[in-house]
């Protein structure tokens, strides 16, 4: 199984953030221009990216996952 990872880039600091859901970026970045609403309706196929930040959605790869794609 998979495990997603959040891609969170702050533009003022150019700080790298990794987080497993959208529920810890908001409780670790407060403003972030941008509701957790609209993020959990957000589909990703992009980055998402405003004034403040860009959220790149992703998957953690196991060594069993790249295993299983050489097969």
């Amino acid at each position: 199984m998979k495990r997603r990872l959040f891609h969170l880039t702050i533009k003022a600091t150019g700080e790298h953030k990794y987080y497993g859901s959208l529920a810890a970026i908001f409780l670790d970045n407060k403003d972030l221009g941008v509701s957790k609403f609209t993020l959990d309706r957000y589909d990703f196929s992009e980055p998402f990216e405003n004034e403040k930040c860009t959220i790149r959605k992703d998957f953690v790869l196991s060594t069993g996952d790249i295993r299983d794609a050489a097969k």
